[in-house]
């Protein structure tokens, strides 16, 4: 169930994406459309994304595939938030390349963020990993853990051509901003 820790979340990680984006030129804006509660129905399995992005030139007849997808979890359980991992990334249903897992915890000011993906086997695995947390000394946020980043490749499903196409790496400082404003939501 979406809520505003959901909503604070995905907004500040999609419009760091925008912005990231329209860096590399106009033409990327263009190539990627932004989805929130994108229902993927497959075999008459379905899941609705809590964000994520796709690209603009596919087939029709493909529908809406999500490359990267984003999923929240808030009260859901580990492996609640694991299963829709799965689905995204599984290569008989959704076909994603990246999935970016956002664990909110409910009782502190700490968020954890991972981002998962196949390897060469078809296998989900985790390739980073970062805790988010918030200090009592005037709301000061430490971001630990390895970088988010979001290759070219998996965002637009094709290898970079030209030096502007890059891929994008999510700085501390937008980490930050997301974490305020979702620590702002659970007023915490």
């Amino acid at each position: 169930m979406p809520s505003p820790e959901h909503g604070a979340a995905t907004g500040a990680l999609a419009r760091y994406m925008e912005y990231e984006l329209v860096k590399m030129g106009y033409w990327a804006t263009d190539a990627i459309t932004s989805y929130s509660g994108s229902g993927i129905r497959i075999n008459d399995k379905g899941k609705d994304a809590d964000f994520g992005w796709g690209r603009s030139d596919r087939p029709d007849e493909e529908g809406v595939r999500l490359t990267v997808a984003v999923e929240v979890g808030i009260s859901e359980a580990s492996t609640v938030l694991k299963r829709d991992i799965d689905f995204w990334l599984n290569p008989n249903f959704a076909k994603g390349n990246l999935v970016i897992a956002i664990k909110v915890h409910e009782d502190r000011a700490e968020i954890e963020i991972d981002s998962w993906e196949l390897d060469q086997w078809d296998h989900v695995h985790r390739v980073a990993h970062l805790q988010i947390s918030k200090g009592n000394k005037k709301g000061a946020i430490s971001v630990c853990g390895d970088p988010l980043i979001i290759s070219f490749e998996n965002l637009v499903g094709r290898p970079r051509i030209t030096r502007s196409e890059k891929d994008i790496i999510i700085s501390k400082a937008a980490l930050q901003v997301l974490a305020k404003k979702v620590s702002k939501e659970q007023k915490l």
